[in-house]
């Protein structure tokens, strides 16, 4: 990671638990401001805000970035607003959620002891914040499937299902566990499950 990025992740840091930063004027500075819009702003489930100052960020800093090197967060941002195609999925077990309601989706794989604590979790976040939660094995297959009896056995509350990784296209879901929130069939929020703690579905 590139000082620049590091000292963008220690501004986020401390605006998300103090008053906000001055920064001192110019390019970077600019920069950093709207990179802690940007996160502050889907940290918040507020999208159109959140995309706004995406689309300036990328716009006006874009060669920066390209030339430092894009952080995992910055990354996950690209899923904002993506169209999240439903019919794409193959429902494994569980009820499959309304079109226009908001749910939490986890992206896992039953091999990796990580993403079934993953899957445990979201199961409790369902429960505290009364949100139906959707486990997707990317690219799951039926081997995949019989893996994953066991969670799906303990976790009646989550629905469980395969869908294609290219369902979010700007998004490389080899990374496992990762965490998506739906609302009214497009990408709300997406990240790593430590970050969810920062959004209205803390843990």
């Amino acid at each position: 990671m590139s000082a620049l990025f590091a000292s963008l992740f220690a501004l986020v840091a401390a605006a998300s638990e103090g008053p906000r930063l001055a920064l001192p004027p110019g390019p970077e500075a600019e920069m950093a401001r709207t990179y802690m819009r940007l996160v502050e702003s889907a940290n918040a489930f507020d999208r159109a805000d959140a995309l706004e100052a995406r689309d300036v960020l990328f716009g006006s800093y874009g060669d920066s970035i390209e030339r430092l090197g894009t952080p995992p967060q910055l990354e996950a941002m690209r899923a904002l607003g993506e169209g999240f195609p439903i019919r794409q999925i193959d429902w494994w077990q569980g009820t499959m959620p309304e079109k226009d309601e908001r749910y939490l989706v986890v992206w896992w794989h039953p091999n990796r002891s990580a993403s079934r604590r993953v899957v445990l979790g979201a199961q409790a976040v369902g429960a505290l914040h009364d949100i139906p939660i959707v486990a997707i094995v990317p690219d799951g297959v039926p081997a995949d499937r019989k893996g994953a009896a066991g969670l799906v056995a303990i976790c009646p509350e989550v629905t469980f299902a395969a869908a294609p990784s290219r369902i979010l296209g700007e998004i490389d879901l080899t990374i496992l566990p990762q965490v998506t929130v739906v609302e009214e069939g497009e990408v709300l929020w997406h990240g790593a499950w430590e970050q969810l703690r920062f959004t209205p579905l803390s843990p």
